[in-house]
């Protein structure tokens, strides 16, 4: 469920925070209603290739045998069939990950509960960006009067779900 701008509630002052996953840097920003920018966090090594790390490795622990042939060349193409089936997750509940290794083909079945499962890392360094962003602006997830996501990994429904979790309130996507 996305919230669009009239559905938020009108209060004195509103407080946004503006969550950015890119594919290599992730940031938020707490922004009050005259757009000042209250507070900034971020994490120059944390986006969308860091799923498609865990992918990987999670479809070569999967499949051992592959894991020991695996060349540098074939360990790219993992990463992008990752990244594939990450962007299909996006659209579907279930996505399958192929690559062929060492003359091999391998398949691995994803879901987005197997993917947030996968990425209890990745999901507490998002919360940690968030939590310094609201400390450093002196405020608490109450504040928050809307969540907007900005960002391809942002239209991920496990970190829409996630993001919701925190702040007890749907985002809204861009």
């Amino acid at each position: 469920v996305q919230r669009t701008a009239p559905e938020i509630k009108h209060k004195k002052q509103l407080f946004l925070i503006r969550v950015e996953i890119g594919r290599q840097s992730s940031s938020a920003r707490l922004i009050d209603t005259m757009v000042e920018i209250v507070s900034v966090s971020g994490d120059n090594r944390l986006g969308g290739d860091n799923f498609h790390d865990i992918m990987a490795e999670s479809f070569l622990r999967e499949h051992p045998e592959a894991r020991e042939h695996i060349t540098e060349r074939e360990r790219a193409v993992l990463r992008r069939a990752a990244e594939k089936c990450k962007q299909e997750l996006t659209r579907k509940n279930e996505a399958v990950m192929r690559a062929a290794v060492g003359g091999a083909d391998y398949e691995s079945i994803y879901t987005n509960r197997r993917l947030m499962e996968e990425s209890g890392e990745i999901l507490e360094r998002i919360r940690k960006v968030l939590t310094h962003a609201l400390t450093d602006g002196g405020f608490g997830v109450q504040d928050i009067a809307a969540v907007v996501m900005v960002g391809g990994s942002s239209k991920m429904p496990m970190i829409q779900s996630y993001i919701q979790h925190l702040f007890h309130m749907a985002p809204m996507v861009t």
